[in-house]
């Protein structure tokens, strides 16, 4: 891959072997590319996703609705 331009914010999986079976996860969200060296920089996804959702809960509990 030469040129990863537009990928910001994609999903950055991991794979893991649990009971014999191949298991994937998303574990950060793509953020930066240094092409000269092919390295790619990621934020990890879970502080992200717990954000999003404490959010979604504060703002839907704003609106009188209950999200859990």
């Amino acid at each position: 891959i030469k040129n990863i331009s537009g990928m910001s914010g994609s999903p950055i999986y991991g794979v893991k072997l649990i009971e014999e079976r191949n298991r994937y996860f998303i574990v950060g969200i793509q953020s930066g590319w240094f092409p000269a060296s092919r390295i790619v920089t990621f934020f990890e996804a879970l502080p992200f996703f717990e954000a999003v959702r404490s959010h979604i809960v504060a703002h839907t509990q704003q609106q009188g609705a209950d999200f859990d």
